[in-house]
């Protein structure tokens, strides 16, 4: 899990504008090649609100990734929904992969450093 914030006063239309480094393996052993984003509303008091959830499929790009080094899939719109489907709202994101080879720090995935600032 990683866990991104927002700035104080802006919860009726966010803006995270933050990038995040994630690991990948490909080909996987599990062929699950997805990205979830599960969305909280944060309350000091009392336990935070579950928001919705929306997948992002990548496995073209990390295939595409892998065959030229890098690959983009420009931001695009997902819908964010609770587990019954029911609509909840939308989140834009854009990603993309860049093939490394050799060891990874550890420490540098997932963004969870900036967010705890």
């Amino acid at each position: 899990m990683r866990k991104s914030t927002v700035l104080r006063g802006k919860g009726t239309y966010p803006v995270w504008n933050e990038k995040f480094k994630l690991k990948a393996e490909f080909p996987s052993e599990n062929d699950d090649y997805k990205i979830v984003l599960k969305v909280y509303d944060e309350d000091r008091l009392t336990e935070d609100d579950f928001i919705g959830t929306t997948s992002i499929y990548v496995e073209d790009l990390l295939a595409l990734g892998v065959e030229k080094g890098s690959y983009e899939l420009h931001r695009a719109i997902y819908r964010v929904v609770l587990e019954d489907g029911t609509y909840c709202g939308e989140l834009q994101v854009g990603l993309k992969f860049t093939k490394v080879e050799g060891d990874i720090n550890e420490e540098d995935l997932g963004g969870w450093k900036e967010s705890q600032e």
